[in-house]
């Protein structure tokens, strides 16, 4: 090594967040660099793992080490955060789940010796899975394989990243502070901030890739961020390129834009999907003065104004919605996303560079705003395009409410767009439907049917999706509108009239989607329902909206709660309705008590009947566990108390599939649940959890009398000693719980991404109208 190089002052910033597997094996790698760096900067962006605690322990004794925790901020920030704490003229990005190769930052070195002039530098880019064992083929291998042909065959580093990211990830950075500086810091992107720190690098400097040397191994694995949701991830995309262009990138008429290059670039556009995303933002860009952070916040942070270009990935705006344009427009808007345009088509159609180049830029300032186009029914391509009419009995506050928002706001994300009709009360969650652009509709209590009827009309509806409410299911039959039902609960709860109105409604009823294989077999065995007319699709989570919440939470302490930090905390997520099995926690901590006073249950939920709640706070402090069962109440976000808990419990009577079992799962959370609903789906042999038995043994025996007896009336429970035994199996062995929660962490990201959910209800949804069609036209010809 040269003393020029010995002089290469080089600071690593480690942005962590939720990685405690991963953080060690990345901070070894720093230490075994070949030349040294200067000093380590870490911040934790307020993890809910013990991902600070490996960071210390790793680096405990190393004199240039700065450690640091902060509430969630972000990626971007927390990276921009580091750089600014950090004390050398270079900086090296590693993010906490990757790691370098030993020579990255001696090949670096090596590399400004030979140019000083460089600004930044990336290199190649080696793969590892979750275990860090390299990885030789398969999908990735081959995106990277494509993405540096490209590179090969255009000959223009611009281009070729416009193409594919092929530097990946921050972590392959290596850059000076100047630099830095001179981009703005890395912007307020979700998963493009390294993209876009590149685009800018190459505007205001020198940017080497350095092609033929591995700089870091790429660790794949579920919970990686860009799996999170390709159509933002689009959006951001295409707020880069923009800017990109507008900087003097990719199509700088200074350049020499042959017909090659031209094509190459239309090339990189049609193949990433983006719609009409790139001319629709470029568009708009100017308005903004070149202020990147004020464009990039309008257009992918703004809820409306993302929501709107979301849309136009789907094709919402046609080439009918531009003006006309001189000659042909290198990205033709109507072009399909796996079509090349005219111009990759015959790169030789003799319209000169230079004019097809003006063309484009004329297209991109000619660019007319549209966000709806008419809505169709299913076409020729056998596509469903909508749209439906979603019913539910109130769209205020509550889980099925909140499913049916997420349903409708994903659906929408595929092309398919709700009408959501309420049967009593918009409120709460209503609102925020209608601030996303959704038609709501609250059904006039004057001539509810006859609104109903105008409604159907006015929007075209040729499918009804209907959420435990049945107001339109008469209706429906009468215009020749089939009905698919949701199934989101083991119905046992049901007696009376209302068990009767549910049989006789499945004669209104073309389909059931049910969210669980147990709530597919009560709807069969207890209530009768043809159980072919049945699909099982198992529920999920946004991803991405728990992302952006677990950011947002306002944290909460254990001592706000009287919780003790060597406590072992389980997490019971649940209204306080003791069909949730209240009573069988209360005599399980009561014989916990016996053995240890270091486990808490900490209940958050909202009370259903008062007297009910009432009677079981009584209970907890005749009993002497009022200490150990928490019960504070509702809070609007849970993200917090996941943060201060160790585990999950939810031993309920009943479910469907629930919610709160997927949050715990995001949340890294090992599991005891008892074996209703989704669980034994999610639990498999023990290994995210404990799976309990009901109380009531198998699900086709219960009734709502035997329901209501288990849940309101206090006795000894035969299930409370196997809760009580589980409860200490985790607390006398928390590392390895605490490993399985990651386990079920990934099974969440790899299972149960809501939109993949959704996406699976489309062809379902062709089904039902196809069927209900060719069952019209037989109607018709056999008279």
């Amino acid at each position: 090594m040269t003393g020029q190089s010995m002089n290469f002052d080089v600071s690593v910033v480690i942005p962590l967040y939720n990685h405690a597997h991963y953080i060690g094996p990345a901070i070894e790698s720093v230490l075994a660099q070949t030349l040294p760096a200067c000093e380590i900067v870490i911040i934790d962006d307020g993890s809910i793992d013990n991902g600070l605690e490996v960071a210390r322990r790793a680096l405990a004794g190393y004199p240039a080490a700065t450690i640091v925790a902060q509430a969630n901020a972000g990626a971007h920030n927390t990276i921009n955060r580091c750089i600014g704490m950090a004390r050398s003229r270079f900086v090296a990005v590693l993010n906490s789940d990757d790691q370098f190769e030993p020579h990255k930052l001696e090949r670096c070195a090596q590399l400004w010796q030979q140019d000083p002039r460089l600004d930044l530098v990336f290199g190649d880019v080696g793969l590892i899975d979750d275990d860090g064992v390299p990885v030789h083929d398969g999908p990735t291998v081959d995106w990277l394989q494509r993405a540096r042909d490209f590179l090969v065959r255009s000959d223009r580093l611009d281009l070729a990243l416009a193409n594919e990211n092929f530097a990946v990830t921050t972590s392959n950075f290596v850059f000076t502070k100047r630099i830095w500086e001179r981009n703005g810091g890395f912007q307020g992107l979700r998963y493009c901030h390294d993209l876009e720190f590149a685009f800018a690098a190459l505007r205001n400097g020198h940017v080497l890739y350095d092609a033929d040397v591995a700089h870091i191994r790429y660790r794949v694995h579920a919970s990686n961020t860009i799996k999170e949701y390709v159509n933002r991830v689009r959006v951001e995309i295409a707020g880069v390129l923009a800017c990109a262009l507008d900087g003097g990138l990719l199509m700088n008429p200074q350049d020499d834009c042959d017909e090659r290059t031209i094509a190459l670039f239309d090339k990189a556009l049609t193949d990433k999907g983006l719609g009409n995303l790139l001319p629709f933002l470029s568009a708009r860009l100017a308005a903004f003065g070149g202020d990147r952070a004020a464009f990039y916040d309008w257009a992918i942070n703004d809820p409306a104004v993302n929501g709107i270009l979301l849309q136009q990935i789907e094709g919402k705006l046609s080439a009918a919605d531009f003006a006309p344009l001189p000659g042909r427009a290198l990205y033709h808007a109507g072009a399909s996303d796996t079509q090349a345009s005219p111009v990759t088509q015959d790169v030789l159609s003799g319209e000169p560079p230079q004019q097809r180049l003006a063309s484009f830029h004329a297209f991109l300032d000619n660019v007319t705003h549209k966000t709806r186009q008419p809505e169709t029914d299913v076409g020729a391509s056998g596509q469903l395009s909508g749209p439906v009419v979603v019913e539910l009995s109130s769209f205020d506050r509550g889980g099925l409410e909140k499913v049916v928002l997420d349903t409708s706001v994903v659906l929408r994300d595929l092309g398919l767009n709700s009408v959501i009709v309420s049967c009593g009360k918009v409120g709460h969650l209503g609102e925020i439907a209608r601030a996303q652009g959704f038609m709501v509709y609250e059904l006039s209590q004057n001539d509810p049917l006859g609104h109903y009827r105008k409604i159907l009309k006015d929007h075209g509806i040729k499918l009804a999706i209907s959420h435990f409410s049945r107001t339109g299911y008469k209706i429906f039959q009468e215009v020749g509108i089939p009905n698919l039902t949701f199934i989101h609960n083991v119905y046992a709860f049901l007696n009376g009239a209302a068990l009767d109105n549910f049989r006789q409604d499945d004669a209104f009823v073309d389909r059931y989607i049910s969210v669980s294989p147990k709530a597919t077999d009560y709807a069969a065995s207890r209530l009768g329902i043809d159980r072919g007319k049945i699909v099982t699709v198992p529920n999920g989570l946004l991803i991405d909206e728990h992302v952006a919440r677990a950011r947002a939470a306002k944290p909460v302490t254990r001592e706000q709660f009287g919780i003790r930090e060597d406590d072992y905390v389980f997490l019971n997520v649940a209204s306080y309705n003791l069909h949730k099995s209240h009573y069988i926690m209360a005599e399980a901590m009561h014989m916990l008590l016996r053995k240890t006073d270091r486990v808490r249950i900490l209940c958050i939920g909202n009370t259903i009947v008062p007297h009910h709640v009432d009677a079981l706070r009584h209970h907890l402090e005749a009993t002497g566990v009022a200490d150990h069962m928490l019960m504070p109440g509702y809070f609007p976000d849970v993200a917090s108390f996941h943060a201060i808990a160790d585990a999950f419990l939810l031993p309920s009577l009943i479910e469907g599939w629930s919610i709160a079992m997927n949050e715990a799962m995001f949340f890294g959370k090992p599991m005891i649940l008892s074996d209703t609903g989704g669980s034994s789906e999610v639990i498999i042999g023990g290994d995210i959890g404990i799976l309990l038995p009901n109380e009531y043994g198998p699900v086709s025996e219960l009734h709502s009398e035997l329901l209501d007896d288990i849940a309101y009336n206090r006795r000894h429970f035969r299930t409370s000693a196997y809760l009580a035994r589980a409860m200490l199996d985790f607390a006398d062995n928390p590392g390895r719980w605490r490993e399985a929660g990651f386990k079920g962490h990934q099974r969440l990201l790899e299972n149960y991404d809501f939109v993949e959910v959704v996406r699976s209800y489309l062809p379902i949804f062709k089904d039902v109208i196809d069927s209900a069609a060719s069952a019209r036209k037989s109607a018709v010809s056999g008279r």
